[in-house]
């Protein structure tokens, strides 16, 4: 065999290899963008949000939350989000105008959520609950209320 051609029968093998790992290379620095699309599903009933959940992963370069609040119907429930579009493939924009989701735009504004307590509500649970609350200031403790040194230590286990 001809050295050029010994070259080349060597040499082909060599650059099918480094085409390949250069052609991966580069593909392996091609990244999808995608981010998951967060809403609150709106609960007619108590006239409120539930907390965020995902909904579906959006192809994008970043998720933001500074739009109005959007109401999108998913699996027939009505949900708000602040996310900005586009919207998930899985939902359905609903009209500002119909009158359940105006409610739940409502909600948002006010955050009312299903799951914190009003804030009347949990300043009155907070006076009422016995941690919170100081003791007269002319109260005197009564006998089961003064630990002992033997009931302060009576639960203590020695080693030894």
């Amino acid at each position: 065999m001809a050295p050029r051609a010994l070259l080349r029968s060597r040499l082909f093998p060599v650059l099918a290899c480094a085409s390949a790992a250069a052609a991966y290379l580069a593909s392996a620095c091609i990244t999808t963008e995608a981010y998951v699309y967060t809403a609150q599903r709106y609960d007619s009933a108590g006239a409120c949000l539930e907390d965020y959940r995902a909904i579906e992963q959006v192809a994008g370069k970043g998720a933001s939350s500074q739009c109005a609040p959007t109401c999108l119907e998913v699996d027939g429930e009505l949900f708000v989000s602040t996310m900005c579009p586009p919207l998930p493939g899985i939902a359905t924009a609903v009209p500002d105008d119909d009158p359940t989701c105006a409610a739940a735009r409502a909600a948002s504004r006010a955050e009312t959520s299903c799951t914190a307590p009003a804030p009347e509500e949990a300043g009155a649970a907070d006076d009422a609950s016995p941690d919170t609350a100081s003791p007269e200031p002319d109260a005197t403790p009564t006998e089961d209320a003064i630990a002992t040194p033997q009931d302060a230590s009576a639960d203590v286990r020695e080693d030894g």
